[in-house]
């Protein structure tokens, strides 16, 4: 693809819109008919377009933030009615109450309190260390079989009996 130039203002102003379209930077160099390796440069070489794109990006994002919160928590809207009586047209601005999206909840949870609320737990490494620990843990799997047995054949003397021996 032949390169463009770099064409200050213009190159920025230019980014900007592709920005606010959700354009990537490699969407952004392929519009500018540039390499991505290209489009790092300028934004290198060129403080103020690196700036631009920055800016540009951090208030999309804040946009997008603030209107996955509106649908986390619900939201009101003014919307206009409108009747006809008489022959005439009425219109009546009413408040509409938009309810909050589970799916935007989870989402909102899920990155801002990720301990809480993620799909997939850490599990602590519990391997026995010493002879003692190896000992605890095959006594702690007996006692889980035996007691599963236990349920299953609703024999609790069964479990009793191995306990104490």
């Amino acid at each position: 693809m032949p390169a463009s130039k770099y064409k200050g203002q213009e190159s920025i102003d230019t980014a900007r819109k592709l920005v606010a379209l959700g354009a990537t930077d490699i969407e952004i160099a392929e519009f500018l008919k540039i390499t991505p390796r290209a489009l790092y440069k300028w934004r290198h070489r060129h403080p103020e377009f690196n700036d631009a794109l920055l800016e540009a990006k951090a208030e999309w994002d804040r946009t997008v933030e603030r209107s996955l919160f509106q649908r986390a928590v619900g939201y009101d809207v003014i919307e206009d009615k409108i009747f006809r009586e008489n022959g005439e047209t009425i219109i009546v601005p009413t408040k509409k109450h938009i309810a909050p999206s589970v799916t935007a909840q989870i989402f909102w949870l899920k990155n801002r309190k990720h301990q809480q609320w993620r799909d997939v737990h850490q599990v602590e490494d519990v391997t026995p260390q010493s002879e003692g620990d190896r000992n605890l843990v095959e006594v702690a799997r007996r006692l889980l079989f035996l007691m599963e047995q236990g349920i299953r054949t609703q024999q609790p003397q069964l479990i009793e009996h191995e306990v104490q021996t």
